[in-house]
């Protein structure tokens, strides 16, 4: 099972589920408030790339095993508003309002990954921290409709050895950018492609 992650097209447009967050369409001009239903929601926010190396490191196992693929911790869409506003020196509250139709009543209040045993048996952690991943989102939002972004998001991504490049998705028209994985990771696919 895989924890709410966070691909990086489509990221800051896609927040929890169909609610938007349009901070780049306000950055634009384009919008002057988010709309939103319960700020309080706590979710285990990741970052997709890594949840598919997560799948890859199953894969390789000898035996097939059921695991929990998250971070372990949680986060409120309310922090999640706060860290994307402050990383563009802005106040998310004159841009958000609640709107009730955004509730959901059965909505569960906190959801969090034990993903012990993916730690212990793939030996792997999230490296991709919730405000690394915040930042990372909204400078791929604000590239995507051609505004300056503060780039911190891309610095983590090279720290982190992978590359931001621009691509042309199936299905899309027009240049968007995307995200491929570092060399090791290109090694891993050519081995599942070619073979040891």
């Amino acid at each position: 099972m895989a924890f709410k992650y966070r691909k990086i097209y489509g990221s800051l447009s896609e927040i929890n589920n169909s609610n938007s967050i349009g901070i780049a369409g306000i950055m634009a001009s384009k919008k002057n408030k988010i709309y939103l239903g319960n700020l309080e929601a706590k979710r285990d926010w990741g970052y997709a790339p890594e949840y598919v190396e997560a799948m890859w490191l199953m894969l390789q196992q000898e035996q097939p095993d059921d695991y929990v693929i998250g971070t372990g911790e949680t986060h409120s869409v309310k922090e999640f508003l706060e860290e994307a506003f402050n990383y563009l020196s802005l106040d998310w509250q004159k841009y958000v309002e609640i709107d009730p139709k955004y509730s959901r009543p059965t909505e569960v209040g906190v959801l969090r990954a034990d993903s012990t045993k993916a730690r212990k048996k793939l030996n792997r952690s999230p490296e991709i921290s919730f405000n690394d991943l915040i930042r990372i989102m909204v400078d791929y939002d604000l590239e995507l409709i051609g505004l300056d972004s503060p780039r911190k998001g891309k610095k983590i991504i090279q720290q982190k050895a992978l590359e931001w490049t621009s691509s042309r998705l199936a299905g899309f028209s027009g240049r968007t950018r995307v995200l491929v994985t570092s060399r090791e990771h290109q090694i891993r696919t050519n081995k599942i492609r070619n073979g040891p």
